[in-house]
């Protein structure tokens, strides 16, 4: 159809009508004053019986959560369009959300004669929205408040995401580790070995957990992390980096060294209260025998 067809088309009321009636999105024309004059099936769908609303402002069934009103020609001279979100404060619709589309029409002399609104329904969106923002919410409050480090790493293994309790356990702020590969952290005298340990399991694509490293804090003195992490895959199936935590055991391996020296004093100690006991059993084998060898001197004597 050529675009003179088209025209021709459009000047047909019956089928012009139609179109804007039957629209997918709501569709209101005011006045200059934003009054309403007009609405297709979708807006009164959502706002109810058409002559209820034939003349009322707009500002009263549309709450753009500003005290000015954003309908009225006046906001409108600066702007050929002007778009924002609003909500339905009719009790019919008062839990809708739109955005909302805002056009004036002028006439001959550029004076603002009309305003047409295009409202679409985006609640769903809001909804999903909502979600995911008290999800963020609640992820952040939990890596603030937790005692690991949560972090995220691409696949070269440099620092993409570090909660801040990264800082309690080794000593940096999140913006500083961002700077970053994991194994920087790693003690000089094992981190060839640990790296390359790591990137092993990054070659495998697969979940690691208690992954025991040495690691230097920011002060200098040794910290032991047990590091545990899960792959992140893309649609292609590809390895774009890591995401996990590390929990400091440090206090916990000092315990174990601790109680493994204390069990190898104990052993020592055992053995030697066993060598004391053999001595003090030959001792006492000696002196019986003694014993019996003097009465057998005495009796012949």
């Amino acid at each position: 159809m050529s675009k003179k067809e088209l025209e021709e088309l459009f000047k047909n009321p019956a089928i012009l009508n139609t179109i804007l009636t039957k629209l997918p999105i709501g569709l209101c024309l005011m006045d200059h004053k934003s009054k309403l004059i007009w609405g297709n099936d979708k807006f009164t769908a959502w706002f109810g019986c058409l002559k209820n609303l034939i003349g009322r402002p707009c500002s009263l069934f549309l709450e753009t959560g500003k005290k000015s009103n954003h309908l009225s020609a006046k906001n409108l001279k600066t702007k050929n369009n002007e778009s924002y979100y609003c909500y339905g404060a009719t009790p019919k619709t008062r839990n809708i959300f739109f955005e909302s589309i805002t056009t004036p029409i002028s006439d001959s002399q550029g004076k603002i004669k009309y305003i047409m609104n295009q409202l679409t329904d985006i609640t769903k969106y809001k909804q999903v929205e909502k979600i995911l923002i008290e999800s963020e919410k609640r992820f952040n409050d939990v890596a603030e408040n937790a005692l690991v480090w949560i972090w995220e790493v691409d696949v070269e293994g440099k620092y993409i995401y570090a909660s801040s309790a990264v800082e309690n356990i080794m000593g940096y702020k999140p913006e500083e580790v961002l700077k970053k590969h994991f194994y920087d952290l790693f003690h000089p005298d094992n981190k060839e070995k640990m790296k390359n340990a790591a990137f092993k399991a990054f070659a495998k694509k697969k979940p690691f957990r208690e992954f025991l490293n040495l690691n230097i804090h920011k002060n200098g003195k040794e910290i032991w992390l047990s590091t545990s992490g899960m792959p992140i895959i893309n649609e292609k199936g590809k390895l774009i980096g890591y995401r996990g935590t590390d929990t400091d055991i440090t206090e916990n391996t000092k315990y174990k060294k601790k109680l493994e020296k204390a069990n190898i004093e104990l052993q020592h100690n055992i053995e030697e209260l066993e060598k004391m006991n053999d001595l003090m059993i030959d001792r006492e084998l000696m002196m019986i025998n003694l014993k019996k060898k003097l009465k057998r001197l005495e009796k012949k004597a």
